[in-house]
């Protein structure tokens, strides 16, 4: 295992967050954590910086990640949390709370998970239930731009998937008023890309088509299930 960066870390829980049921997670995770210990009985602490080290050390303590660990790793799992316990204590405030933001992202999307509903594999879908959702995600983007177009940016973020709410915030609140109305008011074509083009299996992607200054452009669009309901993923 080679030494990762923490943004590596947060991505690879993430995306076992995303993309599993709880039980596939647990596996995935666990052996995530088993191969953690291993590696790190063998380098000198911390492997891979103080802020992955949390990430991995909160992960790998929880409850259903320990049973599923020997007792030897269990015992080196509580060095580890011993070494980073010492180590903290060196730290600055600063540096600190950003292990606290660490600590936190972990927790937040555990407990997500646990409330997690599979998302339905759109593989399976038929030519009318695909024609169905084409309508349902096209309704919901019209929502979220008839919300912008009226300044209103928190009501056309709850048409936003939990995990791009914040990102899209800051994009949106950074555009002065008048410049999103603008935007906003662009006709903007979507087309549904062909499902054997979609990479991912719970998630829908479209290309905008607008005119900017007479010249055609397109970017993308993606939908994504949140808790058994479509989102806008990435706009």
């Amino acid at each position: 295992m080679k030494l990762l960066s923490t943004s590596i870390i947060i991505l690879t829980l993430m995306v076992n967050i995303a993309f599993a049921s709880e039980n596939d997670f647990i596996q995935r995770q666990t052996f995530i954590c088993k191969d953690y210990i291993s590696q790190s009985m063998k380098k000198e602490f911390p492997v891979n910086g103080l802020s992955a080290e949390q990430l991995m050390i909160t992960a790998c303590t929880k409850k259903e990640i320990t049973e599923n660990l020997s007792e030897q790793e269990k015992n080196h799992l509580k060095d580890l949390t011993t070494k980073l316990n010492e180590a903290k204590k060196k730290l600055s405030q600063k540096e600190l709370d950003n292990l606290k933001q660490q600590e936190k992202l972990v927790n937040d999307n555990w407990e997500w998970l646990k409330k997690s509903i599979e998302p339905k594999n759109l593989s399976q879908l038929t030519e009318q239930e695909i024609k169905t959702l084409d309508s349902e995600l096209r309704l919901i983007f019209k929502k979220m731009r008839e919300a912008l177009k009226n300044g209103d940016i928190e009501t056309a973020l709850t048409y936003f998937h939990h995990w791009s709410k914040e990102r899209h915030r800051k994009m949106f609140s950074a555009l002065p008023l008048d410049k999103l109305k603008e935007v906003a008011s662009q006709n903007q074509e979507l087309h549904l890309l062909p499902f054997r083009e979609q990479w991912l299996r719970d998630r829908v992607r479209y290309e905008i088509f607008t005119i900017q200054n007479g010249q055609e452009f397109a970017f993308p669009l993606t939908f994504s299930q949140d808790q058994g309901e479509w989102k806008i993923y990435d706009y």
